[in-house]
């Protein structure tokens, strides 16, 4: 299957487009077995209004910005007791160039539990260097029962340099009435005590 999806925000004080995207699902192949592979193309316009910080000492001037990006991705069925994908990305970026590669993969331990693991780095080429930003991800899922499930999710960016953690734990009582406990952690620092 393929289609168009696209998204534009403008100045409502003086009408200036300032952001437009449109994404073109190109061809999306998916098997009896549940694994999928798609391929798609994303054209992206940025009139940036002030210099953006993209990653530490990074910095985009100001000015507007047309470039496109395009992407596969292989994914095996979710429905498997592991399951895994992959996305690569590639094209141009503000002035410079950009080359993603997500990893995903699943594991259905037993019931109750899940663990989900996530990869995603992008290579940034820019006119006054280059830089990787690396994001991980961990998912850490209990459901005890079509009610009551428990939900872990933790994230560490080589930008911060810190982990986050959110954990939710929900009851449904009957369709309408449902109990949700939520707890931010707050970004931990995993060399801090390293520090000198």
């Amino acid at each position: 299957k393929s289609g168009i999806k696209y998204t534009i925000i403008s100045n409502l004080s003086n009408g200036e487009m300032q952001t437009a995207q449109i994404d073109f699902n190109l061809s999306e192949l998916v098997f009896l077995s549940g694994d999928i592979i798609s391929i798609a193309s994303q054209y992206n316009f940025e009139a940036l209004e002030k210099d953006f910080n993209i990653f530490k000492d990074f910095i985009i001037p100001i000015d507007k910005y047309t470039f496109w990006r395009h992407s596969i991705q292989l994914s095996s069925g979710k429905q498997r007791k592991l399951w895994a994908s992959t996305k690569v990305g590639f094209g141009s970026f503000y002035s410079g160039t950009r080359t993603d590669w997500l990893v995903q993969a699943g594991y259905k331990v037993a019931v109750p539990l899940f663990i989900g693991l996530e990869s995603d780095r992008r290579y940034v080429t820019l006119p006054d260097g280059k830089f990787t930003a690396q994001i991980y991800r961990i998912n850490l899922n209990f459901l005890f029962s079509p009610n009551i499930s428990w939900h872990n999710f933790a994230q560490y960016d080589n930008q911060t340099e810190t982990i986050g953690w959110q954990s939710r734990f929900q009851w449904i009582i009957k369709p309408g009435r449902e109990i949700f406990f939520i707890w931010n952690a707050p970004a931990i620092d995993p060399m801090e005590r390293f520090n000198p």
